[in-house]
């Protein structure tokens, strides 16, 4: 199910509000679920990672509605240009581009100023996962992330 309530075209500002809102309530829903109830799940906005999401729920049985503030799905990512980072995927490794996510680490906390022990842990897992992440889009989803180039801040080719 996907909706687009009307007023949220009107609360711009309160839409950080209203996300902080939501995955608390997503968060106490799914806590507690009862096993024996198919889980019932908000999502709220319709780029790539709400729809990641929703697509996920569904696949492990549960219900989901899908919340988006505007009239079509897609978000922001329908509007990026220079596809999503990646180390290790299986289209570098189908070009023969040899990358690591220690060198993908490594240029992610270059191009930021927070160097904090939490950014770098977040960082991390970013990088270890990015593979799996691209990898999951391209073969259950068919997105063509075949397209690499060396972008600012990168040592390396990516997606």
């Amino acid at each position: 199910i996907f909706f687009r309530p009307p007023f949220l075209s009107t609360m711009n500002s309160m839409w950080p509000f209203i996300l902080v809102m939501m995955a608390g309530i997503l968060t106490a829903t799914y806590m507690g679920l009862s096993t024996r109830a198919p889980p019932r799940i908000i999502v709220v906005g319709g780029g790539l990672a709400g729809l990641s999401a929703a697509h996920t729920v569904l696949q492990n049985g549960g219900r989901v509605v899908l919340v988006d503030k505007e009239d079509k799905l897609g978000g922001n990512s329908m509007k990026a240009s220079s596809g999503i980072n990646s180390a290790g995927s299986y289209v570098q490794q189908d070009l023969q581009i040899e990358d690591s996510a220690a060198a993908f680490a490594v240029d992610t906390m270059l191009s930021g100023t927070d160097q904090s022990d939490t950014v770098s842990d977040l960082v991390s897992v970013l990088s270890k996962d990015s593979a799996s992440a691209l990898d999951w889009l391209g073969h259950h989803f068919g997105v063509d992330l075949s397209v690499v180039s060396r972008l600012g801040g990168h040592s390396h080719a990516r997606t």
